[in-house]
């Protein structure tokens, strides 16, 4: 299997997935809030993420105990990713 950047099981690797397109998708930066600990047999796994605008994991918080999560983000990077992806996407003459 291939090393990945995040930890959990399936659930938690499709939730990172899914919030890693989102940020590409939408060429922003995500927060993804997760609780930890355990309620009513409820097991919360934690890792809350901060992804940036290319979906790469810029922070991650542990999964055992609460934590503050602080980020230091580029909103720069919004604008680059958005100019490159509408680039990539028109179409280039003699490829057509």
């Amino acid at each position: 299997m291939p090393p990945t950047d995040h930890v959990g099981g399936t659930i938690f690797e499709a939730l990172c997935t899914m919030q890693k397109a989102n940020a590409i998708h939408n060429g922003v930066w995500v927060a993804f809030c997760n609780r930890v600990g355990i309620e009513d047999d409820m097991h919360y796994m934690g890792s809350s993420l901060v992804i940036d605008p290319w979906g790469h994991i810029q922070e991650m918080a542990n999964a055992e105990t609460d934590e503050v999560l602080i980020a230091e983000i580029d909103l720069e990077q919004n604008r680059k990713v958005r100019q490159n992806m509408a680039n990539a996407q028109r179409p280039q003459s003699g490829y057509v």
